[in-house]
C-alpha cells in the first residue's frame, strides 16, 4: 500500500480540460462576438489552467515541477512517474 498524496493527475487532467474550454470561448468570444462575456469565460479558465500546473503539477515526494508538456497521446494516464525521483504516482497513492 503506498502513501496518500493528491491526486495530481486528476488535477492535470482538470488543467487540460480547462486549457481546452479556454482556445474556443477566446475564439468565440474575441473574433465573432467582440469583447464581451466569451472572452472573460475564457481568460478564466486559461488563468485556472495556469494556477493548476504552476501550483499542484509537482511531484508530492520531491516537490519538483513535473514537465510541462501536454502529450495526448501518451500523458492521460492513471499515474505519472517523476523524472527527477523516480517515483510513480497513481490515484492519489505514491507507488514504490
Amino acid at each position: 500500500m503506498g502513501k496518500k498524496v493528491l491526486d495530481i493527475v486528476k488535477l492535470r487532467k482538470i488543467a487540460i480540460l480547462c486549457w481546452l474550454i479556454s482556445i474556443p470561448l477566446n475564439f468565440i468570444g474575441r473574433l465573432i462576438y467582440g469583447f464581451n462575456v466569451f472572452f472573460y469565460l475564457g481568460i478564466f479558465f486559461l488563468f485556472l489552467f495556469v494556477v493548476i500546473t504552476l501550483f499542484f503539477w509537482r511531484c508530492p515526494n520531491c516537490k519538483e515541477r513535473l514537465p510541462f508538456q501536454i502529450n495526448f497521446d501518451t500523458e492521460v494516464y492513471d499515474y505519472v512517474r517523476c523524472p527527477h525521483c523516480e517515483i510513480k504516482v497513481e490515484d492519489g497513492e505514491i507507488i514504490e
